[in-house]
């Protein structure tokens, strides 16, 4: 039997009363009820003919992130008590802030005056909470301030996202997947090729574009993060040509995927090529695109690898 985990999203936090209130409500109708159905599943799947103590919970995306805040749900406490299997499908983390942090505390009362829930007054002197104002709002209301909130932040993101409460998502996964706090026992990994074209600007030409984008969707890294990703994810200062030629390599060798499997079928045997690697080339983009393509890609769908390579180190 299956469970199928669905997108995921969060409204944001700070530390006023009623944005704690409005955090409290999302863990309550989104990662908690994910948990609920997992203990209606163990409590009555035998009806249907199925395992308690085989339960696999898969999901793509978003979904492949909510599997992994499953995952690591109650600091990773759970053991096997919900599920045994994971399947994530290259799973989407974004920034992942403190739900106090001023990112997705701006995002809230971005939303709030949107909603006409505007905090023109101080604590005590306002008729009614921002908290108060926005559950008297109607759901078109919410959704139409919501809309209006992502569609104003950076190129391919959303305002409201997982954030860290200390409960139920108690660490970074960067922090927990490599301590191994971890519920279940099998894990399954995968990515798509060519995934961060869909959510970073289409107009990356040169190396002071790719700058100005990192800033934009890292805006707590400094001057010498940005160099460490340079740094790491190395590429040539040149344009992007709109006249070359797009094909896909295999992320690490610039030699194509069909032409590699062609000649490694004829020759049995494993060969090295140089050239164009997944950092400046693919099917859909080159050059400092590509580049930022690729580090988005790589920094949002590609967390739960840590986990996967700290079991053998």
């Amino acid at each position: 039997m299956r469970f199928t985990v669905t997108a995921l999203s969060t409204p944001a936090s700070s530390t006023s009363t009623s944005v704690r209130l409005i955090h409290q409500l999302f863990i309550r109708v989104q990662c908690t009820d994910r948990s609920s159905a997992l203990q209606w599943v163990q409590a009555y799947i035998d009806l249907f003919g199925g395992n308690a103590s085989q339960v696999t919970i898969m999901g793509e995306s978003a979904g492949g992130g909510a599997v992994m805040l499953q995952d690591m749900a109650y600091g990773g406490t759970l053991g096997t008590s919900l599920f045994r299997n994971s399947f994530a499908s290259s799973p989407y983390l974004p920034m992942q802030y403190e739900y106090s942090a001023w990112v997705p505390s701006q995002s809230y009362y971005s939303f709030a005056s949107h909603a006409g829930c505007s905090p023109d007054w101080a604590y005590g002197n306002a008729s009614q909470t921002v908290f108060a104002c926005l559950v008297a709002q109607n759901t078109t209301t919410l959704q139409n301030a919501s809309f209006a909130v992502s569609a104003s932040g950076t190129y391919g993101t959303w305002a409201f996202l997982p954030v860290t409460d200390g409960i139920f998502v108690q660490q970074r996964p960067s922090e927990q997947l490599l301590a191994k706090k971890v519920n279940g026992a099998n894990l399954v990994v995968g990515n798509n090729a060519n995934e961060g074209y869909l959510f970073t600007s289409p107009r990356i030409a040169t190396e002071d574009d790719l700058v100005a984008w990192l800033q934009g969707v890292f805006p707590l890294f400094d001057e010498e993060d940005i160099s460490k990703v340079l740094l790491y994810y190395p590429s040539t200062n040149a344009s992007v040509d709109p006249t070359a030629a797009g094909f896909a390599t295999l992320g690490y060798t610039g030699m194509s995927s069909c032409t590699m499997w062609h000649i490694r079928r004829i020759l049995f045997t494993k060969i090295h090529t140089t050239g164009p690697t997944a950092l400046n080339e693919s099917s859909v983009a080159t050059g400092q695109q590509q580049r930022a393509d690729n580090i988005y890609a790589e920094t949002t769908f590609s967390e739960l690898f840590l986990y996967i390579r700290s079991l053998f180190t």
